[in-house]
């Protein structure tokens, strides 16, 4: 039961993880867990004479861990299978697949019975030969897909230090050649991008950058096409080249146009030299905007890089995707379409700011126990009795006073704790406010 229930967990946690995207970076995280929670059982049945207690709770633990870690195993092995196989044979690729893992299981049954029947190995100890068998398949995946693992790790810390917000991502082709122009603001843009675009790229780097010996394993792994413009022509055309035929071989490649980060946080002009790249491909062009890296200690703000604090944590970013463009006339028509991306993500960030009823609520249970509110009268409100008084005069309105088509109301009160907690209430309940002068006569507020 526990093993079926983390089972579950597992899948549903990959299905998370993986964000609309086949993510096989969970593959050697789910064989290392396999490997690590089979020791664990192990390691549970040995107390299981002294601390029955103790090897009782390990021992569900270690299956719940099993279950969810054979579930991040699974899923993307699956999900890839038939995301890759031919439509039209689909269903005899599963079906041979499920005769290759019944046979499997057929054996390892008559493997248990020779470990259990004939030699007599306790079930920890089966579980111990089962987790050190683990071991060399998950080190094999490891340097099978390093570059799926390192991606699953750049999505941890990138989503770790930004909350990260996609738009448009189904317009990045999943099949065929592509080139994506994006403007380029961080240092850490490429592992924005890496994250973010649902399928694996290749980026055109500056050669100085992934030549050196720190980084140079790094960019034989992602396949990275280093440039340099000052190394001659020769050197530049043979950059173009292989950018030009991974996009011929059907690969998704990824070049900052504007040649150099931005100081003062405004989009540079793009530089043509991605047009010549896309010379005799028919590959499209999926312009790319990245906003609201522009202040974070990886850009140019307060002109230096890293050595600035955070302005905050897990810093608002959105990765936006326009449509393809088959036919690309100029540098500045892609710059003019990330432009007006940038401007799309403006608005849809004002859509996403807090409103002063929302702000209002969260500092209240920020500051739930500190005074917020106090008047003459000696009424003395704390954060927690504020919020919890202005929604339930909200709700009194609501159900009592106000109309659904009321949506301007007047306030004739003192300036008191009464009184701003009716306007509070008023626009938590979606109302404007019209606050009158309370010592004007009767006459002058019917002019009002």
């Amino acid at each position: 039961m526990v093993l079926v229930l983390g089972l579950g967990f597992g899948s549903v946690l990959a299905g998370l993880c993986s964000a609309g995207r086949i993510e096989l970076g969970l593959v050697p995280l789910g064989a290392a867990g396999i490997s690590f929670c089979s020791l664990g059982l192990f390691l549970a049945g040995r107390y299981g004479v002294s601390q029955p207690e103790i090897a009782f709770y390990g021992s569900c633990a270690a299956l719940l861990g099993l279950g969810m870690c054979a579930g991040l195993f699974d899923v993307p092995l699956e999900a890839y299978l038939q995301h890759r196989s031919p439509p039209a044979h689909l269903g005899s690729v599963i079906a041979a697949t499920n005769f290759l893992v019944f046979t499997g299981i057929l054996g390892v049954s008559g493997l248990f019975y020779v470990l259990q029947g004939l030699l007599k190995m306790s079930a920890g100890s089966i579980f111990l030969l089962a987790g050190l068998g683990t071991i060399p398949v998950c080190v094999y995946i490891v340097t099978l897909l390093p570059a799926t693992m390192l991606r699953m790790l750049a999505w941890v810390l990138a989503h770790g230090a930004y909350r990260l917000r996609y738009c448009g991502r189904q317009n990045v082709p999943l099949d065929g050649g592509v080139l994506l122009v994006p403007n380029h603001v961080t240092w850490v843009d490429g592992i924005i991008l890496l994250v973010a675009v649902p399928r694996p790229v290749r980026f055109i780097v500056y050669a100085d950058f992934v030549e050196s010996p720190k980084l140079a394993w790094l960019a034989r792994i992602f396949e990275i096409i280093p440039i340099k413009a000052d190394g001659g022509p020769k050197k530049l055309m043979q950059s173009i080249l292989t950018a030009r035929e991974a996009l011929k071989n059907g690969e998704c490649v990824c070049i900052f146009a504007e040649g150099t980060l931005t100081r003062t946080g405004q989009m540079q002009p793009f530089q043509p030299g991605f047009l010549k790249i896309l010379q005799g491909t028919g590959a499209p062009v999926v312009p790319v905007c990245l906003h609201g890296l522009w202040g974070s200690i990886f850009s140019f703000r307060d002109g230096k890089f890293f050595w600035k604090w955070p302005r905050a944590w897990r810093y608002p970013v959105s990765v936006l995707f326009g449509k393809p463009i088959d036919k690309v006339e100029s540098a500045d028509q892609v710059g003019q379409l990330v432009r007006e991306l940038g401007m799309t993500a403006v608005e849809q960030h004002k859509d996403h700011e807090l409103n002063p009823g929302r702000s209002f609520l969260r500092t209240c249970r920020r500051r739930a126990k500190h005074a917020k509110m106090a008047d003459s009268t000696g009424l003395e409100l704390t954060g927690s009795k504020l919020m919890a008084s202005a929604l339930a005069i909200g709700q009194v309105l609501r159900r009592n006073v106000l109309k659904s088509d009321e949506s301007h109301v007047g306030i004739l009160l003192p300036p008191t704790v009464g009184c701003a907690l009716a306007n509070v209430a008023l626009t938590l309940s979606r109302r404007v406010t019209v606050n009158l002068n309370y010592t004007m006569t009767e006459t002058d507020l019917r002019f009002c």
